[in-house]
């Protein structure tokens, strides 16, 4: 048996960068040749090593923070909330409505830490309506997902201009 390091993903063998033993005629005739591998070193295997090492590290860290993101998520969004601002009619209907992209882009913006996580926003259709909205976010690792409820709430952006012109609708009338 021969000991390679592979240089590329080989189907039902490894990753690329994985130690591994196989034949030596297998090594020789089509991971050599075919420049899939490489015959591992000393410093090879200690490299490996090193990453795994790291990669379980980094596993663990993520799984930590993965146990306790929801109390993050909520902490940071009540430190800070998650408001988006819009124009809208009269009657509250917002003239430009919020995605599930948008409140994915302003989420990570308010909570970095959900960036090594997959996220996805469970949003049926898109927000149109000034107020507070519940949101159900999903956030997912290789082997778990936790859901996560948040408010998001949708504020007019307009509000001093309409202020200022009602107050001068008002003062033309009184004139009149």
């Amino acid at each position: 048996m021969i000991t390679v390091v592979l240089l590329k993903d080989v189907k039902k063998l490894g990753k690329k960068g994985d130690v591994i033993t196989v034949k030596p005629g297998y090594a020789r005739n089509f991971l050599l040749r075919n420049n899939l591998a490489k015959v591992a070193q000393k410093h090879d295997l200690e490299n490996f090593k090193k990453r795994q090492e790291f990669l379980k590290k980094t596993v663990r860290e993520r799984d930590a923070l993965f146990a306790e993101i929801d109390d993050i998520v909520h902490k940071r969004i009540k430190q800070r909330g998650l408001m988006i601002r819009r124009s809208a009619n009269n009657k509250g209907i917002l003239y430009d409505k919020v995605d599930k992209n948008e409140l994915k882009a302003e989420l990570l913006t308010i909570v970095p830490e959900l960036q090594v996580f997959h996220v996805e926003v469970l949003l049926d259709e898109s927000l149109d309506k000034i107020g507070k909205h519940p949101v159900d976010i999903l956030i997912r690792t290789e082997n778990r997902e936790k859901m996560v409820t948040i408010i998001v709430d949708i504020v007019e952006s307009n509000t001093k201009t309409k202020m200022k012109y009602s107050k001068l609708k008002q003062q033309l009338q009184k004139n009149k």
